[in-house]
């Protein structure tokens, strides 16, 4: 269940909340599992004083012991044994489900406004991502539901990753002067050419298509410079189509820079490697 960003639906938001709280109620009857599972954790990196363990973890030193052999530890026995070296452990779909179900109840009541705010946006979005990431991991995914199948949830999860971007520069936009983002974007720029990103200089051209099918429009952007009135770095634009495009502003310029610039690095990664050896 999501809830929508623009529009309040009270149905949506009561089925939402409910959905958070029987998250609450499995995340309840797990903590003792899962605090077990994160002594047991900090007993094999090297803590083996279960007295500062029973500290940390807010329990009775009793508590510890039942935890650590519950876990294949005695700590009579396994004082001296050497520490673990942190080993790899799958994602599981209980793991994942029970992540994204805490956040729904952490972050609903930021949700509930007609237009919430960018942070929230992109935490819901990278709480509606982990939903997705756990649909995968489940065993069997329904073989008659195209909204459920791989590639939708895959598209859906990288959509997210875009939601959340655009959240980040629609919030950084509303707190920065044009002359902080242009330097901001410039000076990443630089250092990306430093560390051998391809940088692309002069115009870059975009024909879109009119929702008429039929008239194409030629976008040009470049970056302003010394003696534009914007600041030096800013983005700008211009269109050969009858009506003049709207203007760049904070989020415009951040979003345009962040894309081009995942299609350079993108293209400069395809590139033969004889091609960017130093000539």
């Amino acid at each position: 269940m999501d809830l929508a960003l623009t529009d309040f639906d009270p149905e949506t938001a009561r089925l939402t909340a409910l959905t958070a709280l029987r998250g609450w109620t499995r995340q309840r009857d797990r903590m003792p599992e899962q605090r077990a599972a994160l002594l047991a954790a900090a007993w094999r990196a090297g803590e083996r004083k279960v007295s500062e363990l029973a500290r940390i973890a807010d329990v009775s030193r009793q508590t510890v012991y039942d935890d650590l052999r519950a876990q294949g530890i005695d700590p009579s026995v396994h004082r001296r044994d050497a520490i673990d070296r942190p080993r790899h452990t799958p994602l599981t779909y209980e793991q994942i489900a029970d992540l994204a179900e805490h956040m729904s109840s952490v972050l609903l009541p930021s949700m509930l406004a007609s237009k919430p705010e960018p942070l929230a946006v992109a935490a819901w979005m990278a709480k509606k991502a982990l939903n997705m990431i756990a649909e995968l991991l489940k065993p069997e995914l329904p073989a008659d539901d195209p909204d459920r199948s791989r590639a939708a949830i895959l598209d859906t999860i990288a959509d997210c990753g875009a939601s959340i971007r655009r959240a980040a520069h629609e919030h950084w936009a509303s707190e920065a002067t044009q002359t902080d983002l242009a330097r901001f974007t410039e000076d990443a720029e630089i250092a990306n050419a430093d560390v051998g990103i391809a940088v692309m200089g002069g115009n870059t051209a975009m024909t879109v298509l009119l929702p008429d099918g039929m008239t194409p429009v030629l976008v040009t952007m470049s970056t302003a410079g010394l003696h534009d009135p914007d600041p030096d770095g800013w983005t700008t634009w211009n269109a050969n189509a009858p009506l003049p495009l709207a203007p760049i502003d904070g989020f415009r310029h951040l979003e345009i820079t962040s894309l081009l610039e995942s299609l350079r690095e993108l293209i400069t990664q395809a590139l033969h490697p004889e091609l960017l050896e130093d000539r």
